[in-house]
This record gives C-alpha cells, sequence and structure tokens, in this order.
C-alpha cells in the first residue's frame, strides 16, 4: 500500500511539475532560440556553444550546454546534427543511438556507470528515448545523469539531451530538471 501510495505521489509530482516550471518562465527563466531548436533554462547559468561536425556550431550541426555557475555542478547539454532516418528503423535506431551516448563513459575503467532502464516516449511528438545513469568513481560520491535521444521528423534533425548533476544533486532531483528543460524544447 505505501508503494502505490509513493508510486501516485511521485505521477502526481512529475505531471504537476512542468505547469509550475511554465508558470514562473516569465522571470527566472532565459530562453535559447537557435539552429532551428529552443529551450528554456535558468537565468543564472551559463551558456556555451560549440562545434561538432563543422568549424562552427550551425544548422546541420553543433553543441550547446548550459552550466549552473554555483558551487553545484548542474548541466543540460543539446548536441544535433541533420540526418535522414527511415521511419520503420526509427525507433531501433534511436536505442542504438542512446547505446552509443555511453560508451566513452563505460570505457574508462576507473568508472563504474550503472544504467536504468530505458524509456521510450514522445516529446512534442516525436519519439524519445531516454535513460537516467549513475557514475561512481573509486573513492568518490556518485554523480547522476540522463541521456536522451529525439529525432524531429520535421526538420530531420537528430538530437541528443543530456543532463548531468554532482552528488550534491539527487536522481529525482535531475529528472526533474530534465523533464523542465525538455518540457520546454521545440524543435521546429
Amino acid at each position: 500500500m505505501r508503494g502505490k501510495l509513493l508510486m501516485l505521489l511521485i505521477a502526481v509530482l512529475l505531471l504537476a511539475f512542468p505547469l509550475a516550471f511554465s508558470a514562473g518562465c516569465t522571470s527566472e527563466y532565459a530562453k535559447f532560440s537557435g539552429y532551428g531548436f529552443s529551450f528554456e533554462y535558468p537565468k543564472t547559468f551559463e551558456i556555451a556553444e560549440a562545434p561538432l561536425l563543422d568549424p562552427d556550431p550551425d544548422n546541420d550541426s553543433g553543441i550547446v550546454e548550459v552550466r549552473s555557475t554555483t558551487g553545484r555542478y548542474k548541466s543540460f547539454q543539446v548536441i544535433w546534427q541533420r540526418k535522414y532516418i527511415d521511419r520503420d528503423e526509427l525507433l531501433e535506431t534511436l536505442e542504438d543511438d542512446l547505446d552509443g551516448q555511453f560508451t566513452g563513459v563505460e570505457s574508462d575503467s576507473l568508472i563504474d556507470v550503472d544504467r536504468g532502464q530505458m524509456i521510450e516516449t514522445t516529446l512534442v511528438g516525436h519519439p524519445l528515448v531516454y535513460q537516467r545513469y549513475t557514475i561512481t568513481r573509486q573513492q568518490e560520491n556518485a554523480m547522476f545523469g540522463i541521456n536522451a535521444v529525439l529525432y524531429c521528423q520535421v526538420n530531420e534533425k537528430w538530437f541528443a539531451l543530456k543532463t548531468f548533476g554532482s552528488s550534491f544533486v539527487s536522481d529525482e532531483l535531475l529528472l526533474e530538471e530534465f523533464m523542465s528543460y525538455a518540457n520546454t524544447f521545440s524543435c521546429h
């Protein structure tokens, strides 16, 4: 009974959080808009852009990251690349791409990566696959993250959405923050 109540409470909070987030966007949040997509982030965060495939970020590829300026490290990153994915292979491709997001981290022998369940959903009407994870280094506290991949069929862009937080940020708080970014994300 207690477990069912906890699950119900979590579901209600996850449904209510986007409403609370969108209500506060006017004063505490800034909006990034460029390269054919947009999202909102806390005004106190720093924003940086970087190239991915071309010498500079452009409409075809790049990276945008927003990071906390406080002592508690938190970041949200959008990586994009223009590419065509066949509709019949879309979900399988997204799952493979999500696995690929972990390749570099999991190959480091000094880091343990505990990946959660892969979740399939939609975001702004487009298929999204995401996975929560915990990274632990020897003798250090755990760090939490969420990797997601999304394909926008309208403009044929592939997106990786990444959220990462230091050990001072709980796994549940990071999920709330990820959902707040994701719920303001628009790819066209």
